[in-house]
């Protein structure tokens, strides 16, 4: 057995727990740089609450990893190797309690930074009834990449900016924006008293509404029929024999609607 004063400014990791419902999990012991135990999260049986307990552990044990954080790759080790979830509980209270930086890596824009100020960028099951929080994010990449209507983070790439409105939305709220916000009257419109119905003029008529990145997912297929429907018309390809090319029909014309649209099938 290694003895505690060989540990100085150790981060100690071992399988703690043994209760109903856990046979163990990852407990963290950190001993400082006077040599004295300190008891990060210790659960179950298993798990050693108090500095007389290490009278008995096993230093060893092949489950037991002891990373010296003054060393650069050590500390780099355990931040890498470790579940995100735990990494960044170790890390509030080694700068809570000890004032001690350990540092990681926003997996977003790839910069060093303290991670007692990280924030995850997702979560999954696990294998049981709970849930895990995964990865790591700086606050500045995280904050650009929330969604201001649900709080969930998605990343910056997909999260869309409506200046005007001062909106940051995900995709799924950002529907729900658009559904509940762009009125369907106002795209009835600028549709139907256009002589050419041509989606990027339709753009450009919206683009005061909305941003471009919106405008591309705008106009689905259902929003067409939908719109032929609400105008008394009929949505469907102007020659039975060549579906690219799509148009508005309304019973009382014996030619097709010049509205038309060509869709690339």
């Amino acid at each position: 057995m290694k003895s505690k004063r060989d540990l100085r400014n150790c981060l100690v990791q071992y399988q703690g727990g043994g209760y109903d419902g856990c046979i163990w999990e990852w407990n963290y012991s950190f001993i400082d740089g006077d040599g004295q135990f300190n008891n990060i999260f210790s659960s179950g049986h298993n798990g050693i609450k108090e500095e007389s307990q290490l009278e008995d552990f096993d230093f060893d044990d092949k489950h037991v990893y002891i990373y010296d954080l003054t060393d650069k790759k050590q500390a780099d080790e355990f931040v890498k190797e470790s579940n995100a979830d735990n990494v960044l509980m170790v890390a509030r209270v080694l700068y809570d309690d000890f004032d001690f930086n350990l540092i990681g890596t926003c997996e977003e824009c790839g910069t060093e930074f303290a991670l007692y100020d990280a924030h995850h960028s997702g979560y999954k099951g696990d294998s049981g009834i709970g849930v895990i929080n995964t990865g790591v994010v700086c606050s500045d990449c995280y904050y650009s990449g929330i969604c201001e209507e649900c709080n969930e983070y998605v990343g910056q790439d997909d999260i869309t900016y409506l200046e005007d409105e001062e909106k940051a939305l995900c995709e799924d709220c950002l529907q729900d924006f658009l559904h509940d916000e762009i009125p369907t009257e106002l795209i009835n419109k600028i549709l139907f008293e256009n002589s050419d119905f041509d989606l990027d003029e339709v753009k450009a008529h919206l683009k005061n509404q909305i941003r471009e990145k919106v405008l591309d997912n705008l106009l689905t297929w259902d929003d067409l029929e939908n719109l032929a429907l609400e105008n008394d018309c009929e949505f469907k390809p102007l020659d039975s024999h060549n579906e690219k090319l799509w148009g508005f029909f309304r019973g009382d014309y014996q030619l097709p609607n010049p509205n038309q649209i060509e869709l690339e099938l």
